[in-house]
């Protein structure tokens, strides 16, 4: 295990395991490792670094070490006790708080140390667990293990082949009723992410894909219930537009509503929608509904915010609604209350330190845009690179350069990699390379004639009659078509 991981490992401990973590490392033999254990906890909100700057600014200033061996050492002796802290941890806690794990595990001793009575009282209660908790692939297997118990075990006390026969008769009925019902969310779960095909192909990139072309899942009939509904809905609303794509994701939503448990996996499910809803309510230009909705969403699962990553994406998209809404001061207020609240995984952080600079292109503060902007593009990845050189553009014009962020728009245009982005950020690309020109004009005092603003208007119409499914541009392009002075018509 490389020194970064281990820093990760411990950087998203949650404070019982630290605790416990502590409570091993507190004896004289492990002095050391303990205090290298709260020196890293300490380091918790620096961006994890590399070996040199680990050398440096940790272990230098703690133990004045100059060798890479002990460093080394001390760092594999952590990495034993951290593996095995967590490994008893996550065991404790699953076989605690996740009951088809723990009746599992208890039918699995059971079967293998031949202790027939509880396992043949136990293993209907664990199926049943199992399937109001959508665990259908766990059921199955206890079910496997219950013929086998049968085969191996009850059959000792039937008398007839009549009655030997019923038992297997009733067993294996049960077995296909389970093998359904998972069936159809295996199914349901492979049309869902089928669509993806169709909407990274075509949505997003704008290839003529065809839809038929894409369903290659077995035709049969269903036995839906509500998970393989969920994905069901999801589906159907990936592949349409406007209302009827959120009205799909509603019914997805609502129908999770309904399932009692509340496991984890229902949790997670109920996220990911929300989060659907919350870009469409943006694509059919609701920010207000959106901003509200996402807040709402954010305030209920914030009590368990830090077990689900995709909640991180719910601030990330509240935010883009905040700025869709040019309230900038409120979207910088939430962007330093994350900062301090949350851990948000380096992918997550790119994009808030893009609508960062996207509240001072708003609050017209160039100096600010600067401090924000990366020092070589090159190190930043492609899909947040695309933003910057955009956000660059609007610092030059904002600081009075227009003729080079004029000159910027345009290598971007006419660079072949923009496609790579997406049909919504070359859409958006041809409006601000139009729209700085007609600004350059404004502002250099020339004639703006019929023709110019016609074809404004014309890039405007073409992006507001169709739906942005990249909604991270929406900010940009709903900013420079205000500052342009354009009339700022709702997408349709």
């Amino acid at each position: 295990m490389q020194h970064h991981q281990v820093i990760s490992i411990i950087h998203k401990l949650s404070s019982v395991q630290i605790e416990n973590i502590c409570t091993i490392l507190n004896t004289d033999e492990n002095s050391n490792l303990l205090s290298l254990f709260k020196l890293i906890l300490k380091e918790k909100n620096i961006p994890i670094p590399d070996y040199k700057t680990i050398h440096e600014q940790i272990f230098d200033t703690a133990y004045s070490i100059n060798n890479n061996e002990k460093v080394d050492s001390l760092f594999a002796d952590l990495k034993v006790i951290l593996e095995d802290c967590l490994i008893k941890f996550v065991i404790d806690d699953e076989l605690k708080n996740n009951e088809v794990f723990r009746t599992k595990m208890l039918l699995l001793a059971c079967k293998n140390y031949n202790i027939e009575d509880l396992f043949t009282g136990k293993f209907s209660e664990g199926i049943d667990t199992a399937c109001k908790n959508m665990a259908f692939e766990d059921a199955l297997i206890i079910h496997h293990w219950a013929l086998d118990q049968g085969y191996n075990h009850k059959l000792r006390n039937l008398n007839t082949y009549e009655d030997k026969a019923a038992f297997f008769k009733n067993q294996t009925g049960k077995c296909i009723e389970l093998l359904e019902k998972y069936m159809a969310t295996v199914i349901r779960m492979n049309q869902f992410y089928a669509t993806f095909i169709y909407h990274y192909q075509h949505n997003l990139l704008g290839k003529p894909t065809i839809k038929d072309e894409l369903e290659f899942y077995p035709t049969v009939q269903l036995q839906d219930h509500t998970l393989s509904l969920y994905y069901y809905y999801r589906a159907i609303a990936i592949n349409s537009t406007g209302k009827t794509r959120l009205n799909y994701f509603l019914q997805a939503f609502d129908i999770l509503k309904t399932h009692h448990p509340k496991n984890k996996l229902i949790i997670e499910l109920e996220i990911n929608v929300l989060l659907s809803i919350g870009r469409t309510l943006q694509q059919t230009a609701e920010y207000d509904k959106a901003a509200m909705y996402l807040l709402d969403a954010i305030t209920h699962y914030s009590p368990v915010y830090n077990q689900y990553p995709a909640a991180n994406k719910l601030y990330a998209n509240y935010i883009v609604a905040l700025l869709n809404l040019f309230d900038f001061n409120k979207a910088l207020e939430r962007l330093n209350q994350i900062d301090a609240e949350t851990e948000e995984p380096e992918y997550i952080h790119n994009w808030f330190s893009i609508y960062r600079i996207m509240c001072y292109i708003g609050q017209k503060k160039p100096d600010k845009i600067n401090e924000l902007m990366p020092g070589n593009f090159a190190d930043t990845p492609p899909q947040h690179r695309i933003y910057y050189r955009i956000m660059l553009c609007l610092e030059l014009y904002l600081s009075g350069d227009i003729e080079n962020a004029v000159n910027e728009i345009h290598d971007i245009k006419i660079n072949n990699k923009v496609l790579e982005y997406g049909i919504d950020v070359v859409n958006v690309v041809l409006f601000f390379d139009c729209a700085l020109h007609y600004l350059q004009k404004k502002k250099n005092g020339s004639e703006i004639t019929s023709s110019d603003e016609l074809q404004m208007q014309g890039f405007i119409k073409q992006i507001d009659s169709t739906i942005i499914n990249d909604i991270n541009i929406l900010p940009l392009y709903r900013w420079m078509k205000k500052e342009s002075g354009m009339i700022d018509k709702p997408s349709i």
